[in-house]
């Protein structure tokens, strides 16, 4: 079955982000999955490519900033179809109505800031998967983790 999870988080600032996307990445790669963190914010791509370096001692969660063959785990904008081998994408805060789901995709997260719950792009992408054949979950999420002070840009 074809899951997307639509997170709405109560707070989408970078602080709240970073540490809910590296868990997401976590969660995926503990499911033996090859994801795709898809984001526009050049800044986020940053931070959370910092913050997962880090943030659980004494390892790193394995990732990339661009598709290499090793990479089970990128952090970069998606530009096009997604490539071989990615079964799971997660889209930071998508600003597009239009929604084309991979075909080899899985798990597809959609995260969005708690104030664009019920918008027109919420709704249209949501008819989008659902016409698709897409189970759909909804989540709304309070920030209990935030990047520590001394890990922000």
């Amino acid at each position: 079955m074809k899951v997307l999870k639509l997170y709405f988080l109560a707070r989408a600032d970078h602080e709240v982000l970073v540490p809910f996307l590296a868990r997401l990445g976590e969660k995926a790669l503990e499911q033996n999955l090859r994801m795709w963190i898809d984001s526009e914010d050049e800044t986020l791509v940053r931070q959370l490519d910092a913050y997962l370096w880090t943030y659980r001692e004494p390892s790193f969660v394995p990732h990339g900033t661009d598709e290499d063959a090793w990479n089970r785990l990128v952090i970069a904008p998606l530009r096009g179809a997604l490539p071989e081998g990615y079964t799971a994408v997660v889209h930071v805060c998508p600003q597009s109505p239009r929604v084309a789901p991979p075909p080899q995709a899985v798990k597809i997260a959609e995260v969005h800031s708690g104030e664009d719950e019920g918008t027109d792009l919420v709704q249209a992408r949501l008819g989008a998967y659902g016409e698709a054949g897409w189970e759909i979950e909804t989540h709304r999420i309070l920030p209990t983790l935030t990047v520590p002070k001394n890990q922000r840009m």
